[in-house]
């Protein structure tokens, strides 16, 4: 394979020989290498972390239950 007919990651522009991964989105068009990959899992490990942060302490009220209704099997 020449190095024009490799994959290269859409965000950061490594190709397939320079990471250890290279994953293909639908139809094979868009593609993440395995770095790219751990930093957006970073990041929305992060995200989880201060939204539950921000969440302690908060009175949790559950979603109500359907009410049955007229066509409530």
């Amino acid at each position: 394979m020449s190095l024009v007919d490799m994959p290269v990651c859409d965000y950061c522009g490594k190709n397939s020989t320079q990471v250890k991964r290279m994953v293909a989105g639908a139809g094979n068009e868009k593609h993440i290498c395995g770095d790219c990959i751990r930093k957006c899992n970073a990041i929305l490990t992060e995200d989880a972390l201060v939204e539950g942060s921000r969440m302690a302490g908060r009175k949790v009220i559950p979603f109500a239950k359907p009410f049955g209704g007229p066509h409530a099997a």
